[in-house]
């Protein structure tokens, strides 16, 4: 029995052999979203069964109501019957699977007034309440010089460039007391040499250095102990040139370099949590503590702050302060995903983002299980034209292929 709620996306499903439509049903569950997609030309009309089954692309309001707060990445609305608030986190960029995100397409602003079902924000993947999965592009049908052979096919470049993908990425990076961090960003315009700032492009996928002593992985238990032999080894070597990475002393400590999995992403949101109070905070780096204490003081907590001074202009204390807690501020200061975090003294997250293009090898399909790969991008002065509608095709498959 098919019973997948992607079905209800499938064209002409009444009319499609089930095997087809069940291969069609879980490309359209594993496409990745892609900004600014369109409301397909055919559509079955009990699409609100994946409106309303969706948890992620999309917030549909639970009664009447009012948005009475709002700010980069938090709508908060109250429903007048329900007589309760909801808290919605609609951040720029959303995570979907493994390191795929989608973008906020729309959201309703402060003091607008909504009726019960109105769509209240949604992401790429939904247009006006109905889910968008792709782009409708004119296809042809005919070989091309034996570039669409058998999966093959080919695209224009406009759509190309039009079909895109974002990328978002998420590091956490515990600062402890005996860290010694490389200034990796020394040689760009960042006042702050070891992190990149926001809108940077960090270099390769590398966002800082961190040097600790050959033989520290069981840090937990062990802080004290770890500190008192750099203390040690400082003594006898230059800490500039330990910093810089390039001196036999150097030998004695392990780099481990604090790395993203999107390569060449743009640094989009960075949060500094201090897990000690400032005055039992002793590091040995004394240059990096004076760093991040002021990016923890002037840039992070200036941020919380006025978060906070609007929350308690709309609501009481207790309520902002929650707020805070569940969105801004790192409460558990033992873990963080994987990270122990009992003898850290900061946690820098750095969030990276990236959109990148369609290139050559990436898959595409359509709603009713037809796929290839990208074997062509063709120039846009290069696009066959038909002769009746003078229209650009934007995508060539083969009549005798696979697809």
């Amino acid at each position: 029995m098919l019973t997948s709620i992607n079905l209800n996306s499938v064209p002409f499903l009444s009319s499609t052999d089930a095997t087809r439509a069940s291969m069609a049903s879980k490309q359209i569950q594993q496409a990745l979203t892609s900004p600014n997609t369109e409301i397909p030309y055919v559509i079955g009309s009990d699409y609100y069964h994946i409106r309303d089954n969706s948890s992620m692309g999309i917030n549909l309001a639970k009664d009447d109501g009012k948005v009475i707060y709002k700010n980069q990445d938090l709508l908060i609305v109250f429903y007048k019957n329900l007589n309760n608030l909801e808290e919605l986190y609609i951040p720029p960029v959303k995570k979907t699977h493994s390191n795929f995100g989608t973008s906020i397409r729309s959201s309703l602003n402060i003091n607008d007034e909504f009726k019960k079902g109105d769509v209240l924000s949604s992401y790429d993947c939904f247009l006006d309440g109905i889910p968008t999965y792709g782009y409708n592009t004119f296809t042809g049908f005919f070989p091309f010089f034996g570039y669409n052979h058998e999966d093959s096919v080919i695209v224009s470049e406009s759509f190309a460039d039009k079909a895109k993908v974002v990328f978002i990425d998420k590091v956490y990076v515990p600062v402890y007391e005996y860290t010694l961090m490389q200034p990796y960003y020394k040689d760009t315009n960042n006042s702050y040499v070891y992190f990149p700032s926001i809108g940077q492009k960090i270099k390769d996928d590398i966002i800082c250095c961190l040097a600790m002593p050959k033989g520290t992985e069981n840090i937990i238990g062990d802080s004290s102990n770890i500190k008192n032999k750099i203390q040690t080894t400082l003594k006898t070597m230059n800490l500039s040139g330990l910093l810089s990475l390039n001196t036999n002393e150097s030998l004695k400590f392990s780099i481990d370099k604090i790395k993203s999995k999107i390569k060449n992403g743009t640094i989009s949101g960075i949060k500094i949590h201090r897990l000690k109070p400032s005055k039992l905070i002793n590091m040995i780096d004394s240059q990096l503590q004076n760093i991040i204490e002021k990016l923890h003081i002037t840039i992070y907590g200036k941020y919380i702050a006025d978060i906070y001074h609007s929350l308690t202009n709309t609501f009481d204390i207790h309520y902002a302060q929650q707020i805070l807690k569940n969105y801004y501020i790192c409460t558990d200061k033992k873990k963080r995903g994987d990270i122990d975090l009992r003898d850290a003294c900061y946690l820098l997250e750095f969030e990276i983002t990236k959109t990148d293009t369609t290139h050559y090898g990436d898959k595409i399909a359509n709603r009713y299980a037809n796929k290839g790969v990208i074997s062509l991008i063709l120039p846009d002065d290069l696009r066959p034209v038909t002769q009746e509608s003078d229209k650009f095709l934007d995508l060539i498959l083969s009549p005798f292929g696979k697809n």
